[in-house]
């Protein structure tokens, strides 16, 4: 408990200003398309996928000591998916890949739900995905909204990729470990480090994490969170 207290005054302060501050600093650019524009987005985003990973870090202390607590509240879920692109989209650019994002009709724009272990868990997927991918390819999110039973209602987030796929030895241990997964068909380090992570904090906010992969085809990643039909709040996110 005391790493995660550390963490949170050492680290995420300082990070949260960084990302606060370049968001001032863009609402004031007048000029979209301006090179300043560029490097302010790539601080703010870099920034919250630093805070993004502290989280993780932070989750993780918390389940383990049992004091994981959800932060159920209104947003509108398609700003908050949107902006978990906006995360990558710098990289996906630099590396000539798509992503592309279809919300189907059933998911209402505002539910009330974890927002910050909703933007966690998809932007892990989304990391790994860029990871798993070669360059000009495409990864498809696609965000749904379903009754679990006559009670409960699910959001359901799936993230695929088209890339070398995970081999079936390293597929019956991806969410045991934390631990880099050995894939000799790519370069890139750190593939699946935050996907146990990812599999607690599913299991806490009532839902699970699963997928489906073959080698040379890529993998699909599905993940699902208890969630309800919320309602429009006024005030910024």
């Amino acid at each position: 408990m005391l790493l995660s207290k550390t963490i949170s005054k050492e680290i995420m302060i300082p990070l949260d200003v960084i990302f606060k501050y370049a968001q001032l600093m863009l609402d004031k650019v007048e000029d979209r398309g301006h090179q300043e524009v560029k490097m302010l987005k790539m601080i703010k985003n870099s920034a919250n996928m630093t805070l993004c990973s502290m989280n993780d870090l932070i989750d993780q202390t918390f389940i383990i000591n049992g004091v994981f607590k959800k932060q159920i509240t209104n947003f509108d879920v398609f700003k908050a998916i949107n902006d978990c692109i906006e995360m990558v989209e710098l990289e996906a650019k630099e590396r000539n890949m798509q992503i592309t994002i279809e919300f189907n009709y059933n998911c209402p724009q505002w539910i009330s739900c974890d927002r910050q272990r909703l933007q966690q868990v998809l932007l892990n997927l989304l990391t790994n995905a860029m990871k798993f991918s070669k360059r000009k390819s495409m990864i498809e999110v696609n965000v749904s909204f379903d009754k679990m039973s006559f009670h409960d209602t699910c959001l359901f987030v799936s993230v695929r990729d088209f890339g070398v796929g995970i081999e079936t030895n390293n597929q019956q241990r991806l969410f045991k470990s934390v631990r880099t997964l050995e894939a000799n068909q790519i370069s890139q380090s750190g593939a699946g480090l935050g996907l146990k992570i990812c599999k607690k904090i599913c299991k806490q906010m009532g839902g699970d994490i699963w997928f489906h992969s073959q080698i040379g085809k890529g993998s699909i990643f599905n993940f699902s969170f208890s969630a309800k039909v919320g309602s429009q709040v006024n005030h910024p996110e």
